[in-house]
């Protein structure tokens, strides 16, 4: 038979359900703004750096300047599958791989595990750029008198701020705010089988 607090646990994880089915809506939600975002990024990210550095773009030659052109616009016609393959890993999201950290919806930072893997999908811009000449690759240690050290870009990704939408934040602040939700429940379904264990001791034990 099944008893009172059998049937809360199961309304609570009804109710957690729900939120993980929300929690995944507004991941794709999330990922299809990320997309209109992720394009005109590095429209505007490219151009200011052939802006700021003419001789070196001079310097390529009109062939080579048209291939990098072309290669950057590949790259933005290629902006969905560039967000799909960083940003679709189980890992980064919350509802798909839950913790007990505590997260704010900060009004302009995206969460650490969401802005991470930006920065790193952002470094594949910063990597043409390099090849052709334009800027050095920096890293995240040493060499701070080389003039790779004060680069834009490192072995990590893009690693200046970024100024993401006013739709990525609000959609950024909704899910947080369901991470939250979600983890009260989760310590609401941890309690009551705790409660259960206490009212069932004797099966509990002999289950051990």
């Amino acid at each position: 038979m099944i008893n009172s607090t059998e049937v809360l646990i199961k309304e609570k994880e009804k109710q957690k359900q729900e939120l993980v089915t929300q929690m995944e809506v507004i991941k794709e939600k999330y990922l299809e703004q990320l997309i209109v975002f992720v394009d005109l990024w590095i429209e505007k990210e490219s151009l200011s750096t052939i802006k700021s550095n003419p001789d070196k773009v001079i310097d390529l030659g009109e062939s080579r300047a048209k291939e990098l052109k072309n290669e950057i616009m590949k790259l933005r016609e290629g902006s969905s599958e560039l967000v799909y393959k960083n940003m679709n890993s189980q890992h980064i999201w919350w509802h798909t791989n839950q913790d007990k950290a505590l997260y704010y919806g900060d009004g302009y930072k995206l969460l650490n595990r969401i802005d991470k893997p930006i920065r790193k999908m952002f470094g594949v811009l910063g990597g043409i750029l390099a090849d052709y000449g334009i800027v050095k690759i920096g890293t995240d240690y040493g060499a701070f008198n080389s003039s790779a050290a004060s680069s834009s870009w490192s072995n990590e990704g893009y690693k200046m701020r970024i100024t993401y939408s006013d739709e990525l934040y609000e959609t950024n602040k909704a899910y947080v705010s369901l991470i939250s939700e979600t983890q009260r429940i989760n310590l609401e379904i941890e309690e009551l089988e705790n409660q259960k264990k206490r009212e069932n001791v004797e099966e509990w034990w002999d289950s051990l």
